[in-house]
């Protein structure tokens, strides 16, 4: 019998990842093709002889793909299963830098960009979540990580092989990364999770088991994930049943849920948030990045200077996650964005001060470097604050009750600014001078600072409790606010009329100043009248308050009824569980008989 072991299998861990990861290295190298390729595919020696309009649409196709898809990825690996979902995932992948290697016309090479596309909608999400249900809770969030990481490799593998091979030959390079994928999945199991929420016990415990090693005890995390099939089974059920009408239900409170304040005020937030993350112009960076560097004045090699910004950006991805843990998020954001504005306005001046300088004719001393210098500061500011802590306000700014589908909605809005980046990126630099374009990304960074300074809630420490009551009660003036405290007060457990006691407290305040007024004799003809439109007006506005805390009454008593039935039916099931255990007890006793009457008649004979 084998000796079972205290800790879970490592390994196996790593290596169910880094399958998944093979799939960030494809969709960071569909990133960064683009940005090492254009200079070739748009010559007309070695490409198409491409415009302006054509480089655009060749740099921004692959994320204009992604928008359609990237919620659906999420419904993929729901139907399909996680690992399932990134099989069938990969040969698009496959098959989009396929088309661009071997692509006879310019049409053929925009197919190829937006397979890559697809791909990357539809694998996103599942890829993110097999990694989450099979890791274990203490190294769940530095697996989570090695997402990101390895986008950067896959990024920074196409920067340092595009330097010395022909872009076609690059692009066929890059096709190892989505058939490693397809070799790798092939060895890993399906997510435990998932099977059991398919009722397939027997696979989700072997999967399980191979995942934490053949000699470590599984029982009592299958029997959480056996618990939660329970509770899954019986909420399919009750929708089972609701059927059509149950759908529809879902959708009308999917609605009225976007009415709370503590869901449409995140909703503003982080679509402006993302908003100024993207329009910074750091995406233009990673997509144009060999023509940024060629039309700065960097007097190092492009290849060279853009292979050291991919490794920086690698190591910056790291750091980045150390100081989230460490450091408050509205700081970080208004530092980190100041420094993105600073390395945008230096990267203006570098063009400034290069205009007039000839292809042929070398930028030498500091001059030459500061491209360098600069892409790097937005970079390094980038990953340390301004990229990452937009996710993590997605993830702690929206209410636990319709997170998913918000941070979907946030996810279709952050592919939608990439494209228009993208995609405006030549045009603004025609229009407003490569340096003036620069100088416009290094404004919106400044926007953002202040955005951060002045409307941007702090979140780290509070709890999710904390944050909804903050938007109950912020963003109102005067007596607005007042409502807001009123409606937390309503959802709380020690909830008390605030809305009667606030409304005496007016009426207490209005008579004090009619008394005092007139004893001084100031309360005359119109001033008396207007003072009587005003408390029917505040009469008017309570009884507005009135009905609609009777609506979210009748809402919230809506939701108890649904936890309680909820409740009933999770009681039955732990009834019959126990029942099922008693049943085995009494098993258990009828077999330990036989040994009880053979100790008694030992015990006769001992007698004799």
């Amino acid at each position: 019998m084998n000796k079972k072991t205290d800790s879970p299998s490592f390994g196996k861990q790593v290596f169910s990842c880094f399958a998944i990861y093979t799939l960030s290295m494809s969709i960071g190298a569909g990133s960064g093709f683009s940005g090492v390729s254009i200079p070739q595919v748009a010559s007309k020696e070695e490409g198409f002889d491409m415009t302006d309009e054509e480089i655009s649409w060749f740099a921004s196709l692959q994320t204009f793909a992604t928008i359609p898809t990237c919620m659906v990825g999420g419904f993929l690996g729901e139907y399909l299963g996680r690992r399932m979902a990134c099989y069938f995932i990969s040969p698009l992948f496959l098959t989009g830098f396929l088309c661009i290697a071997l692509s006879p016309d310019i049409y053929m090479l925009f197919f190829g960009r937006i397979l890559g596309g697809l791909a990357i909608g539809l694998g996103s999400s599942p890829a993110g979540v097999y990694v989450t249900e099979i890791t274990t809770p203490e190294w769940r969030t530095t697996f989570g990580g090695g997402l990101s990481a390895f986008y950067m490799v896959g990024m920074v593998l196409v920067f340092t092989i595009g330097k010395w091979v022909h872009w076609r030959v690059l692009a066929g390079c890059c096709t190892v990364f989505p058939v490693l994928s397809m070799i790798l999945l092939f060895f890993i199991p399906e997510s435990p999770s998932w099977l059991v929420t398919q009722g397939r016990l027997m696979e989700a415990r072997k999967a399980l088991q191979w995942l934490r090693g053949a000699d470590f005890d599984i029982s009592e995390e299958f029997d959480k994930l056996e618990k939660s099939f329970q509770v899954t089974r019986v909420n399919q059920d009750k929708v089972a049943e609701k059927g059509l009408k149950g759908f529809i239900r879902k959708v009308e409170d999917f609605f009225l849920k976007l009415t709370r304040p503590d869901v449409f005020k995140p909703l503003l937030l982080m679509t402006f948030l993302m908003f100024f993350q993207q329009f910074t112009g750091v995406s233009t960076i990673s997509y144009y990045a060999v023509s940024i560097m060629e039309k700065s004045g960097s007097s190092l090699d492009k290849y060279t200077a853009t292979i050291i910004y991919g490794f920086i950006r690698l190591l910056s991805t790291f750091m980045g996650a150390l100081l989230l843990r460490r450091f408050a998020r509205r700081p970080l954001l208004i530092l980190t964005s100041l420094s993105v504005a600073l390395g945008m306005a230096l990267m203006g001046a570098s063009a400034f001060l290069a205009r007039d300088k000839s292809d042929t004719e070398e930028v030498t001393g500091f001059l030459g470097y500061l491209p360098l210098i600069s892409v790097n500061i937005v970079a390094v500011s980038y990953q340390l604050g301004l990229g990452p802590i937009c996710w993590s306000y997605a993830a702690e700014l929206y209410p636990v009750d319709i997170r998913a589908a918000l941070s979907g909605f946030s996810n279709c809005m952050v592919n939608l600014y990439i494209f228009l980046t993208i995609k405006t990126f030549p045009t603004m630099q025609s229009s407003l001078t490569p340096w003036g374009c620069y100088w416009f990304y290094s404004c919106i960074a400044v926007c953002a600072a202040i955005f951060g300074a002045t409307i941007l809630p702090e979140t780290k420490g509070k709890s999710l409790a904390e944050v909804s009551e903050y938007f109950y009660v912020c963003c109102a003036w005067g007596k607005e606010k007042g409502e807001g405290h009123e409606k937390v007060a309503i959802l709380s457990d020690d909830a008390h009329d605030m809305t009667s006691d606030s409304f005496i407290y007016k009426e207490h305040k209005t008579e004090a100043n009619h008394t005092h007024a007139s004893n001084g004799n100031v309360w005359m003809g119109k001033d008396q009248e207007t003072v009587i439109l005003r408390q029917a007006d505040d009469l008017l506005k309570v009884e507005m308050r009135y009905k609609r805390r009777s609506v979210e009454l009748t809402e919230l008593e809506k939701s108890v009824k649904r936890k309680t039935l909820e409740l009933s039916q999770l009681d039955a099931v732990l009834q019959q569980k126990e029942k099922e255990l008693q049943q085995k007890e009494e098993n258990l006793r009828r077999r330990s008989a036989p040994i009880v009457q053979l100790e008694e008649l030992d015990d006769l004979l001992l007698q004799l």
